[in-house]
């Protein structure tokens, strides 16, 4: 099938290995009958993950509820290549259809508004708030479809928002927060933390949020207020006295990096303190830091490179080590992400 893909997509699709090759898979998968997500151009994926089968099978303004999402004619050719076992389109090295089965519950992944409340030197170079014109008009229309397809499903949904920024700042997700309807659907919800307690107390939405996973990447104020641009560590803090009296699930998630890497084991303390769970990871390229040392890269700490304190030839690559590896052995509630470990050959 010629699914005549954006260079964007395109573009991803080549950049991941795809298919079986000469490992033939035996294992099943119904990720791609149960789960969606969707985008920020309101494209849905019938994945877990959009970068692992970057095949977009419609838009979710087109689609009046959750079930018709997978009986499109592009849905119904990815479901009969991956039940041939053939994943022409799957990045099979990435997702983990080479260790078992790959099973899921019913689940949507909604990614629609990169908006955010901090521009942290990680992810993004400058702030990202999408509150009004053609784009934030067309988002709510995508937003009103999903709205529906929550209210209208007989199935249980896990909810996560979002993959690419803060729900609780978007101008997006807000009336989707409000509206969320009285029914058996959990939320997964992937913040920075700073809003919770704006955002959230005494709201009815609160009691359907199963996990906070809050990205903090800092334990300590000065390394928190230098990597989280422009939060402030009281702030955090205040938050995180409040989600402790939710006792909803709580994750602290932490990348590894260059400039907070010393700060790991007042992370894991954070962590120990509050009764959280925590996870590191790898530091990705989003296309900040540049390759180079521009002027935005200088005033950041250098380009990717000297900010990727894993890569085996980085001057702070031994230290960076010994510091994880004391930390595995000594805080057993942090998980260290496969990437991590074997960056460091741990």
């Amino acid at each position: 099938m010629d699914f005549n893909l954006d260079p964007e997509y395109q573009r991803v699709l080549d950049t991941i290995p795809r298919g079986v090759g000469s490992q033939p898979i035996d294992y099943g998968c119904n990720v791609v009958k149960r789960s969606v997500t969707v985008d920020k151009y309101g494209n849905c994926f019938l994945c877990k993950c959009d970068g692992w089968l970057p095949i977009p099978v419609g838009q979710a303004k087109d689609f009046d509820s959750f079930e018709e999402i997978f009986e499109t004619p592009i849905a119904q050719y990815l479901h009969d290549d991956i039940e041939k076992r053939n994943y022409t389109y799957c990045a099979v090295d990435t997702c983990g259809i080479r260790s078992g089965p790959q099973k899921c519950p019913y689940s949507l992944y909604i990614n629609l508004d990169e908006s955010c409340n901090l521009h942290c030197p990680s992810c993004r170079k400058e702030q990202i708030l999408v509150t009004d014109g053609p784009v934030y008009k067309e988002k709510l229309q995508h937003l009103d479809k999903i709205l529906k397809w929550l209210y209208n499903t007989d199935k249980e949904l896990q909810v996560t928002l979002t993959g690419n920024g803060d729900p609780l700042a978007s101008h997006i997700f807000r009336p989707l927060l409000k509206n969320w309807p009285d029914n058996n659907h959990t939320i997964e919800l992937h913040t920075n933390g700073l809003l919770v307690k704006k955002q959230l107390q005494d709201q009815p939405v609160l009691n359907k949020i199963a996990h906070f996973s809050i990205s903090v990447d800092a334990g300590s104020k000065e390394v928190y207020e230098n990597v989280r641009l422009p939060g402030k560590w009281k702030n955090l803090i205040e938050n995180l006295d409040f989600i402790k009296t939710t006792r909803i699930k709580t994750s602290l998630n932490f990348v590894l990096q260059n400039a907070n890497y010393f700060d790991l084991e007042n992370y894991c303390r954070l962590v120990e303190q509050y009764g959280f769970g925590g996870v590191v990871t790898k530091l990705v390229d989003w296309d900040t830091w540049g390759q180079t040392n521009d002027q935005w890269s200088l005033k950041h700490g250098g380009n990717f490179f000297q900010q990727n304190c894993l890569d085996p030839t980085h001057n702070n690559w031994h230290i960076t080590r010994q510091l994880v590896s004391d930390c595995m052995k000594n805080y057993k509630g942090i998980r260290f992400e496969p990437a991590v470990i074997s960056s460091l050959e741990l």
